[in-house]
């Protein structure tokens, strides 16, 4: 992966936000960035981490997916409840 400057601040904010929140633990968001903000190819980086874990690289793809949607639905929930839409106009 090759992130850019703004996409790895983007990561830390929305890592900090899930683990102020609730949403993750802090070892989840350690891995999810590891895996998200990996240098070179995505693929090494995910093989280490799943042999660090003493999992399959399977098990870790699913891991990691089950992280990702924790995050993601809690996000879209939290956008939920702060954005007031306007009402429509006939």
């Amino acid at each position: 992966h090759v992130r850019s400057r703004r996409q790895r601040q983007m990561c830390i904010r929305d890592s900090t936000w899930a683990i102020d929140s609730g949403t993750l633990r802090r070892d989840e968001v350690q891995l999810l960035a590891r895996i998200e903000l990996a240098e070179g190819d995505p693929g090494v980086a995910r093989e280490e981490a799943a042999v660090e874990l003493g999992v399959s690289r399977e098990t870790l793809n699913r891991r990691v997916c089950r992280i990702r949607t924790k995050l993601m639905q809690a996000v879209s929930g939290d956008m939920e409840a702060k954005v007031s839409y306007a009402p429509r106009r006939s």
